[in-house]
């Protein structure tokens, strides 16, 4: 990276103590701690299902006491079934938790944060 790439380059740090060469006003100082937040629960929720769905996932050696009467093809078309409804439950609370709430919130924040223009602009007379 070049010394004026470095120059220009603006870490978290700069903005959350208003060092550097850009000043974030108050409404975007919120904006950006609410975009901290969000994002954290974000990840927790992320994180939580991730461990929900390694817990769940079904086995063949877990399911297979269950299956036990069966030939081959049979557990195997069963053991098949039960990983589509897991996947189709997974993916239904991920709709629910993740994507339905978060991603309006985001686009939200991050649209305000960004989008929004306090300073006059000046004309090109």
């Amino acid at each position: 990276m070049s010394e004026a790439e470095q120059a220009e380059t603006i870490s978290w740090t700069d903005v959350e103590k208003g060092t550097g060469k850009v000043e974030l006003t108050a409404t975007q100082m919120i904006g950006f701690q609410l975009f901290k937040i969000v994002t954290g629960l974000l990840g927790a929720l992320i994180v939580i299902l991730a461990a929900y769905a390694l817990l769940t996932w079904p086995r063949a050696d877990e399911v297979g006491s269950l299956l036990e009467g069966l030939e081959a093809s049979e557990r195997a078309a069963a053991l098949r079934d039960l990983r589509s409804d897991w996947h189709g439950e997974v993916r239904s609370l991920a709709q629910l938790l993740v994507i339905g709430p978060f991603v309006p919130i985001l686009s939200a924040i991050v649209g305000y944060m960004f989008g929004r223009n306090e300073t006059p602009t000046q004309s090109l007379d």
